[in-house]
């Protein structure tokens, strides 16, 4: 039986060092999208998201009336 990648158990918040975190956010305000900052640093969207979140309002993509 395959053993897991510890990358991919652990959640973003353990994987990126706080300079990293800091990093991400200040490179999503200067532009970079959530899909390639997911990349450059191996982690998922989700993951991208979950360090941004204390720092950015995320709006809905559906706008209801």
């Amino acid at each position: 039986m395959p053993t897991l990648d510890p990358l991919f158990t652990t959640s973003a918040s353990t994987r990126l060092s706080d300079g990293e975190k800091r990093a991400i956010v200040q490179m999503f305000a200067h532009g970079s999208s959530i899909p390639d900052l997911a990349s450059w640093y191996k982690v998922t969207q989700a993951d991208i998201r979950e360090v941004l979140k204390p720092h950015v309002q995320f709006v809905n993509q559906g706008r209801s009336r």
